[in-house]
């Protein structure tokens, strides 16, 4: 792939922001006049995850945290994407210690080159299917890099709703999100519908010696052009005009439209 020497440099310049903007204190949930949610820091010890050299290609990744999680994991094309957590992720860190004989998740720069956003939900065209309609909308959930701060940001796309609280926190009260997209803090608990089975945790990779990562950042947004330019305060004006609704969940047109609604 041609490089832009000019688009590599701002790729670069916003994943040293992407990375030490998130290194903070651990993070809560905070709620806006408005009834969006954002994420605030708090005063609690930071989670900063380096997954190494070798996986710089990989962006995030995300841990099933109930038993469903799991068995959605290893369902169908899902599958493609998983490895043992030890593979991927520092076992000496007590947190992951206690998940590394499972299944992860990995979210890749490869796998979303040239797409805007990646998608969750009851259909198969999503990117990862979760194949219970009644518990989960066609589009239930997004993540996408804004195309200006060049951080990765979630929404949610469904009225069956989405639950987030920073960190591992499964114990923690959640807070149910609206679809005004949201910076992805280090560690996030997630849960989709309104029970407990579905639950992951989504964990950012933050490396120390970022070089790498931020190439692959770099090739990702020059990807993009000439798509329309994706950030996190356009979805938000879209957000406070309408709302997810079953009718839009169900249209096959949203599978990309993460402009939204």
């Amino acid at each position: 792939m041609h490089r832009d020497p000019s688009r590599q440099r701002r790729a670069f310049e916003g994943a040293q922001n992407f990375r030490h903007g998130l290194r903070v204190p651990r993070l809560c949930i905070s709620h806006l006049q408005d009834g969006a949610h954002v994420l605030s820091q708090s005063s609690r010890r930071s989670i900063i995850m380096d997954f190494g050299t070798e996986h710089a290609h990989i962006f995030a990744v995300l841990i099933p945290l109930s038993d469903l999680a799991r068995n959605v994991t290893m369902y169908n094309r899902n599958s493609m994407f998983s490895d043992y957590v030890a593979n991927i992720l520092p076992v000496s860190d007590p947190m992951i210690r206690q998940h590394q004989h499972q299944r992860l998740t990995k979210l890749s720069f490869a796998a979303t080159m040239g797409r805007q956003c990646i998608t969750f939900g009851s259909s198969r065209l999503n990117d990862f299917q979760i194949p219970m309609p009644d518990a989960v909308s066609h589009l239930h959930f997004t993540l996408f890099f804004d195309h200006m701060e060049h951080g990765l940001h979630m929404r949610n796309t469904s009225h069956h709703g989405t639950w987030v609280t920073a960190g591992s926190g499964e114990l923690e009260a959640m807070t149910r999100i609206d679809s005004t997209p949201l910076p992805v803090p280090p560690v996030t608990h997630i849960r989709f519908g309104s029970d407990e089975s579905l639950r992951w945790l989504l964990i950012l990779n933050l490396p120390a010696a970022p070089d790498s990562f931020h190439m692959h950042l770099a090739d990702y947004f020059q990807s993009l052009e000439p798509s329309p330019v994706v950030t996190s305060s356009t979805l938000a004006q879209a957000s406070q005009r309408q709302r997810p609704t079953r009718e839009m969940e169900d249209s096959t047109h949203c599978k990309r439209q993460c402009m939204g609604f």
